[in-house]
This record gives C-alpha cells, sequence and structure tokens, in this order.
C-alpha cells in the first residue's frame, strides 16, 4: 500500500499487470521473459508509477508457485528510490572530484611550464648583476664602497639562489628535494647573513649580535645555501615584527661523534612574538596568528 499509494481495498484482487506498475513496458517485457524461463526473479530494479502518477525506482523479486494447479506468483517489492538517489548524488561527486584533479593537474602542469619559462627572464638580469657588481669590488673602490659592493653582490647570489629554489618546487613536491654536501665556514655564512640582515636592522634603528659558542667547529661538510635561507627567512621575519630592541643569532653545539656534529640555530628578538596556543599556525600553508598583523606589518604569511 505505500509504495504504490493504493489503499488495502483497492489492491486486494488485482494484479501487478491491472495496476500498471511498470512503467516502462520494456521492464515488464523482460520480467516476464525471465519468469516464464526460470520461474523466478531475483533483484530486478525497475521505474514503478505510484496510483498518484509519481515514479519511484524500485526492486522487484519473485517466485512462480503453483496453488490448486493454477500458477501464481509471490511477489517482493521494495523501494530503493531513497538508495539510487543517494548512488547518483554519490557518482556526481565522484566525477566533480575527478574534475576537480584534472584542474588542479593541469594547472599545476601550467605553473611547473611557467616557473620554467620564467627561470631564464629572472636569472638572465640577476647574473647580470651579480657579474658587474663583481667587476666593481675589483675596481677601485675605499673600504666602505667595497664593503656595500660586496653586501649587493651577497643579496644578488642569495636571491638567485631562492629563485633557483623557487624553480625546484616540482621536486619538493615530489619530495625529491636533495640537500647539497660542501665544505664551508660557518663563521663566513653567518656573517653574510649579519650583512644581508644589517640594511634593515640599521633603517629601524635595531641592535643585532651573532654569538657563536666557543666549541662550535667553524668548518663544516653541509648545505650551506639552506642554512642561509633558513636563517635570513627568520631573521627577516624578526626584524619585521620588532619594533625596538635586538635581534639575536645564536649557534651552539648540541652533541658530536667523530664524523657528524649537531648545532643548534636560534633567532631571539623583542619583538611582538607568538602566544604558545597559537603557534601551531606556523606550520600551516598562508596562515597568520593575527590577521591584523598583515595590515600592520605586512606579508602573506607563508608558514
Amino acid at each position: 500500500c505505500k509504495i504504490h499509494g493504493y489503499t488495502r481495498e483497492e489492491l486486494i484482487g488485482r494484479s501487478s499487470m491491472e495496476l500498471e506498475m511498470f512503467a516502462n513496458p520494456i521492464d515488464r517485457q523482460k520480467a516476464i521473459e525471465q519468469i516464464t524461463a526460470s520461474g523466478q526473479l531475483r533483484d530486478y530494479e525497475i521505474s514503478i508509477r505510484r496510483k498518484s502518477g509519481e515514479l519511484r525506482h524500485a526492486s522487484i523479486s519473485a517466485e512462480r508457485i503453483l496453488i490448486n494447479e493454477e500458477p501464481h506468483l509471490i511477489t517482493i517489492i521494495a523501494d530503493i528510490t531513497d538508495r539510487k538517489r543517494a548512488d547518483e548524488a554519490l557518482y556526481q561527486v565522484n566525477r566533480d572530484l575527478k574534475s576537480a584533479i584534472e584542474q588542479a593537474t593541469k594547472a599545476s602542469a601550467i605553473k611547473s611550464e611557467f616557473l620554467a619559462n620564467m627561470s631564464h627572464e629572472i636569472r638572465t638580469p640577476l647574473n647580470g648583476i651579480i657579474g658587474m657588481t663583481g667587476l666593481l669590488i675589483d675596481s677601485n673602490l675605499n673600504a666602505e664602497q667595497r664593503e656595500w659592493a660586496k653586501i649587493a653582490y651577497t643579496s644578488s647570489e642569495t636571491l638567485l639562489s631562492l629563485v633557483n629554489e623557487i624553480l625546484d618546487l616540482s621536486k619538493i613536491e615530489a619530495q625529491k628535494m636533495a640537500l647539497e654536501t660542501l665544505d664551508f665556514d660557518l663563521l663566513t655564512v653567518l656573517k653574510e647573513i649579519s650583512d644581508l640582515l644589517a640594511i634593515d636592522i640599521h633603517e629601524k634603528d635595531l641592535q643585532m649580535d651573532c654569538f657563536v659558542q666557543p666549541d662550535v667547529p667553524r668548518h663544516l661538510s653541509g648545505d650551506p645555501s639552506r642554512l642561509r635561507q633558513i636563517l635570513v627567512n627568520l631573521g627577516s621575519n624578526a626584524v619585521k615584527f620588532t619594533a625596538q630592541g635586538r635581534i639575536s643569532i645564536r649557534a651552539c653545539l648540541e652533541n658530536e661523534d667523530e664524523k657528524k656534529v649537531r648545532l643548534r640555530f636560534m633567532v631571539i628578538d623583542t619583538g611582538i612574538g607568538i602566544p604558545a596556543d597559537r603557534q601551531y599556525i606556523l606550520f600551516t600553508p598562508f596562515g597568520q596568528v593575527d590577521g591584523s598583523t598583515t595590515r600592520k606589518f605586512g606579508g602573506t604569511g607563508l608558514g
């Protein structure tokens, strides 16, 4: 009664054929053929038309039996409309997801192609700046001018290194970014970092110190460009969020054996700081502790 929309009295004594239960004549014909051939029907999905004319999805199972030598059908009907709608919705979600993945893949390919093409446009003038600055350093400059030229040279090299790192984005996404192993002088690297930060620190009338514990080895083997990148990023951020006071870069020895040393680097500032319960945001892309900091201090919150 509930499935077909008829009262009990309307249904008693009438067959499914009389009710015109099958909305599609082809479904009706196939059901008859299958019952005739095997005497039964199992979970056959059809569209049915209710008394009101509404179409519903149903699953029918039927068994042919004999009563007083006359054939009859015992039929079980289940309304599966809600399930079919859920299946269709899930199919649509999967199709939309597949489309989104395809679009994201296409966008990623376009981005990678753009970065590859952009690399030549950016690196060519940067190499020119580095070359000309190198020639300037070798010319007749006084000590102060030569120091300024060296800072410009180091800044240009750092910028070129950052551009190359951006172009390595595809490697980072594929988790195939490899660290270099080069011999370097730690004090030289830290001096370069201090020189890079010195201009902004001077403009904001801040103080700066760089302290290396006496037991820290000076000559190391590792990736100085990555170390420089990290400390410059942290140092620049410290300068940005410090209105007055001091920026400190410190290096200390945690442990050492015959082949390896573990060093701890710290960038300490007297700026606004980050509340302990908000520090996790540092590790989310484009997240900031407080949206107002963007308006006051600038930046996109790279995390």
